[in-house]
């Protein structure tokens, strides 16, 4: 022990300093990788560095196998890593907090847990834009908790179908997601193609109907049934779906051509303000759409949050899907939080800060 304290006060040019450092980043590198496919800890020493390990043997030989076996993945050293990853991770402002319910999972227990991190973080309930939940009964009640998803989905299917652009991106977002359906219909439409085929006696896109009536005609009360539920089912989705009006999408692909008229009467103010400024139409005719709304978002909110029409839902069910993969039954005693924020985050942990500052604390 004595004759490694003395080789770790080499000074950090040494070959033995920047030897470790490396095999720390590689533990660093792999412990993040098992988090985000949310692995246990223990394949690290279980499986990832046995295979590793014989990979060197078989392609760079014994010197490259004595190299490898010196990267700790042990199940503690995986599990400290992955709390210093998600920490680096939180330093960065994403993914801020996960806590689990100990008793119960009402809506006010879940309102407790989030006041008390916005109070221990002195974070200000003003900077809230939106709130995105599962729309569960214990969650808002059994009336509202349905209304809060449709509501939700309204949103997102007018969002999705508001451009070309959008509706190309839901569709590889369906496909990466291995999806069995990646087209996003209007309802509306398709109801309609449906209640004509029926007028004229078409029921093919029903299949049980259409079998009954290969040799003989629907009864004409049944068919009188069909098109009088088609034609409400219809005008329900017209009621829940409603179109996005053409000023709205005017607005978002340039907002300086959008006449102050058009817009509601709570953005005309900021709408006139927002024309005559001279930085915000020279950042519009350097960037994309999607470059120019959020760097908008500090001097003109208003007129931005009334562009986005839906909090998504897709972090929330993510979210879910995540924690429900990471706490299996033979993991049911795991404290989620830091693999879930690796999992989950989009933000790059920096390991070569988290390397840097275990040198320093073992040099000193």
């Amino acid at each position: 022990m004595e004759e490694y304290v003395k080789r770790q006060h080499l000074d950090q040019s040494g070959t033995l300093f920047q030897q470790n450092k490396r095999l720390t980043e590689a533990s660093y590198a792999v412990s993040l990788l098992i988090a985000q496919q949310k692995k246990p800890h223990t394949v690290g020493e279980t499986l990832i560095k046995p295979c590793a390990l014989k990979m060197a043997r078989i392609l760079l030989g014994e010197e490259a196998e004595k190299k490898f076996n010196k990267i700790s993945l042990s199940n503690n050293t995986v599990q400290r890593r992955i709390a210093d990853l998600s920490s680096d991770i939180k330093e960065q402002k994403e993914f801020l907090f996960c806590r689990s319910l100990e008793r119960n999972t009402r809506a006010v227990d879940v309102m407790e847990k989030v006041t008390e991190f916005f109070d221990h973080e002195e974070l200000n309930w003003h900077n809230l834009c939106g709130v995105c939940n599962n729309g569960t009964p214990a969650m808002l009640g059994a009336k509202s908790g349905f209304q809060y998803v449709l509501e939700q989905v309204i949103k997102i299917v007018n969002y999705v179908k508001s451009s070309a652009l959008k509706s190309r991106l839901f569709k590889q977002l369906c496909t990466e997601m291995d999806s069995e359906h990646k087209n996003l219909l209007y309802y509306t439409k398709k109801l309609e193609n449906w209640k004509r085929k029926a007028e004229e006696g078409n029921f093919t896109m029903f299949e049980s109907l259409s079998e009954v009536t290969i040799n003989e005609p629907l009864d004409p009360g049944v068919a009188k049934d069909v098109m009088t539920h088609l034609s409400c089912l219809r005008e329900k989705f017209l009621q829940y779906f409603p179109e996005i009006g053409r000023e709205e999408l005017a607005l978002m692909r340039n907002p300086f051509l959008v006449k102050v008229n058009d817009v509601q009467d709570d953005l005309q103010d900021q709408l006139i303000e927002f024309q005559n400024d001279s930085g915000c139409r020279d950042v519009f005719e350097a960037s994309s759409i999607s470059e120019f709304w959020p760097k908008m978002m500090g001097s003109y909110p208003n007129i931005l949050w009334k562009l986005l029409p839906f909090v998504t839902t897709y972090l929330c069910e993510s979210g879910f899907s995540t924690l429900v993969q990471l706490k299996t039954r033979a993991r049911n005693r795991l404290e989620c939080e830091a693999d879930l924020r690796c999992a989950l985050s989009t933000t790059e942990p920096r390991i070569s800060k988290l390397v840097q500052k275990i040198q320093e604390n073992i040099s000193h």
